[in-house]
């Protein structure tokens, strides 16, 4: 982001009187600070650039000037998402299961329109999906989004995974989760220092 705002030729304090966004958040997210800024902040300091939002999260390699991208607010976030969601086959608890920091009941929230997700948030839901940022805001077309994915190894053997249990009955699930649990436990003991294993 520091290289688009020297490309085109705007101090910081220009940038942020354009976007209308206070100095202070445009110093904090290019610092890298996420927590607090929203999304239309992000949206505002693009369009005062002219240039991609996925350039902004390095989902682009280059600055592509647009002028389709839209706010959040004013876009059908849940059914930008349920229209990802359907063509890679998953449902909102499979997202949810990738560890995107929030739990289905914010995730009804998106998908009825009555919030959008915070910046942090919308970030882990565009990578577990191996999607680009900017799909959520009408600069990347689902095709585009879909022909362009990010290799994402964890979410592809959750996939992969979810898939195989389609196919078994309710005891082979119950075993499989049994096996999962285990091999959780013995990553989380492995993660305790040798301090804390003394004192346990």
């Amino acid at each position: 982001m520091k290289e688009a705002i020297a490309n085109s030729g705007m101090s910081q304090a220009k940038l942020s009187g354009i976007a209308k966004i206070s100095h202070h958040n445009l110093n904090r997210f290019l610092t890298g600070a996420r927590k607090g800024i929203t999304p239309d902040t992000i949206y505002k300091i693009a369009k005062a650039l002219e240039i991609d939002i996925s350039y902004l999260f390095g989902d682009a390699d280059k600055v592509n000037r647009q002028s389709s991208i839209k706010p959040l607010h004013q876009q059908s976030f849940g059914e930008l998402l349920q229209r990802l969601l359907d063509a890679k086959r998953m449902t909102y608890e499979d997202l949810v299961a990738l560890d995107i920091g929030v739990g289905i009941k914010s995730i009804s929230h998106y998908k009825n329109n009555l919030r959008v997700p915070s910046l942090s948030v919308l970030q882990n839901i565009a990578h577990a999906l191996n999607t680009p940022v900017g799909y959520f805001f009408n600069e990347v077309s689902l095709e585009e989004a879909l022909s362009n994915e990010q290799e994402n190894p964890k979410s592809k053997e959750i996939q992969k995974l979810l898939d195989i249990a389609k196919d078994l009955d309710a005891d082979s699930i119950r075993d499989l989760l049994k096996q999962a649990e285990k091999e959780k436990s013995l990553q989380d003991y492995k993660k305790i220092t040798p301090s804390q294993k003394k004192s346990s």
